[in-house]
């Protein structure tokens, strides 16, 4: 059974010890959680930035400004034309590249423009040519403003360190990033007290959480490999959700149809993606209910694409923004589906990914041998394929009372030492870590009792967009995408 080694707490306990707070906090844990499973360069700038967290607080302010304006400016316009708009400045550069067209553009100079290997956007050449020729008021206006927005930013950052600045310029490019920290600024801050008292300690802490991480999250979306490879009633159920949620977020029979047929015919597809975010200062589209920056396709939310010769591949659990949705109304429809999720969440009560999340939030649990949502009866019974009364494949993390900051929780700071980069998941060993860098031995008592799994409401989830997925690449820029194939329908403006 895989067990939460006790040298993981290592980090959240530094931050535990600096204040006295609650061991039963969730928010500070998932805080934790969140900041360490983005890539080694991304932990180093949010260790960095969180030394001046006065900066954080400035840019938080502006980002409102901001965001405030620009949706006064959209607000008047319909509901396309402001999906198309959001479209638009989300893909770097093309704002200004579009606006020098002018207003009396046409068809062939927007359709050249966005085939630029440089414009990777989902923003269809006949939404472009709309918004230039009905709408270059509001679209001058918002580059106005966010012009304005970056001059105010370098102001605030410009009396600041080189490495201060340098972590802010990174971070303002991966909004997603951003919003964890803005909305917890005083974890922020502690943090940046403790990593400036000892840099490469708190940093061996985040690298051993960051590689603990990892080996979890393979682990859980393999079993759910292996699984969905064994039960073909779950991969059809799942396959027919999927298709369901894909039309709602607005691609059609053709698009899916496509993804499914060029990739049988491919041996390599894969699951890479970069895709740019909304910027930080208009921040993502209001309309959605829970942070949203990275506008992702549908199979990325439902956690698998076609691979070669047209097999589902699992990269990762559904993400919240999916499940959410499921559990609105199709859960019902899919039962086997259904089944499924609340045996892997018995399975994985602990992994507070936007999949078990979701399942939290919604309530589900099992009464009776019956599956039970939001506290009501679906009449989908658990069935006889998965052993509900199997044991879990996790620990319940034993979060050991916050101390005195005295004694040795933190080595004696290093006067004058240069900062400590992070180191790649892959390039260090956990069990090394954990024999070199604990000076503070955590002592954890397993309770003996779990089958008992805790179904309140949790905090927020921090990782909406799902940044701990380690097949996909967040890419700050607008770096051309590598999508499984098909789905480009839209793109072409079909």
């Amino acid at each position: 059974m895989s067990r939460y080694n006790p040298f993981i707490f290592s980090f959240f306990f530094l931050i535990l010890s600096f204040q006295g707070l609650s061991q039963t906090d969730s928010t500070r844990w998932e805080y934790i959680e969140s900041v360490v499973q983005y890539d080694a360069d991304t932990r180093f700038a949010i260790l960095q930035a969180s030394t001046q967290p006065e900066v954080l607080n400035q840019i938080s302010d502006l980002q409102k400004k901001a965001q405030k304006q620009f949706q006064g400016i959209i607000k008047s316009l319909d509901r396309p034309d402001q999906e198309a708009i959001y479209k638009l400045v989300s893909c770097e550069g093309l704002l200004d590249a579009s606006l020098q067209l002018g207003s009396s553009t046409n068809g062939d100079q927007v359709e050249a423009l966005l085939a630029k290997t440089e414009f990777s956007t989902e923003l269809t050449s006949k939404e472009l040519y709309q918004l230039l020729t009905k709408r270059s008021k509001s679209l001058e206006r918002i580059q106005e403003l966010l012009e304005e927005a970056k001059e105010e930013f370098n102001e605030i950052i410009e009396n600041k360190s080189n490495e201060v600045q340098s972590a802010y310029r990174q971070l303002i490019r991966m909004p997603d990033v951003l919003d964890i920290l803005a909305s917890n600024v005083e974890l922020t801050k502690e943090m940046g007290v403790l990593y400036s008292e000892s840099p490469e300690y708190v940093t061996a802490k985040a690298d051993s959480l960051a590689i603990f991480y990892q080996a979890e999250q393979e682990k859980e979306v393999a079993e759910y490999q292996k699984e969905l490879n064994e039960d073909s009633e779950l991969q059809e159920q799942m396959e027919m959700a999927a298709a369901e949620f894909a039309k709602e977020e607005g691609y059609s029979e053709e698009d899916l149809a496509e993804a499914k047929s060029a990739s049988a015919s491919s041996t390599n597809a894969q699951a890479n993606v970069n895709y740019a975010p909304y910027p930080y200062w208009v921040g993502y589209p209001y309309w959605y209910p829970a942070p949203y920056w990275r506008p992702y396709p549908w199979y990325y939310h439902c956690g698998f694409y076609y691979g070669g010769g047209g097999g589902m591949v699992v990269f990762g659990m559904p993400t919240y923004h999916y499940t959410s949705w499921y559990y609105r109304s199709a859960y019902v429809r899919y039962p086997a589906s259904t089944r499924y999720h609340a045996y892997h969440h018995n399975r994985y009560p602990y992994s507070r990914n936007g999949f078990n999340n979701s399942i939290r939030r919604n309530n589900v649990v099992i009464k009776n041998n019956t599956i039970n949502v939001g506290g009501k009866n679906t009449g989908i019974s658990t069935g006889n394929r998965y052993d509900f009364n199997r044991g879990s494949a996790q620990s319940k993390p034993n979060i050991p009372k916050a101390k005195n900051r005295g004694g040795k929780s933190l080595p004696a700071k290093n006067q004058g030492q240069a900062a400590s980069r992070p180191v790649s998941s892959k390039a260090k060993d956990a069990k090394g870590l954990d024999a070199k860098g604990l000076d503070q031995k955590v002592k954890s008592k397993s309770n003996g009792n779990q089958s008992k799994q805790n179904h309140s409401k949790p905090s927020q989830s921090f990782r909406t967009n799902e940044n701990h997925r380690n097949n996909w690449k967040s890419s700050p820029s607008s770096a051309p995408m590598q999508r499984p194939a098909g789905g480009g329908g839209r793109r072409r403006g079909r």
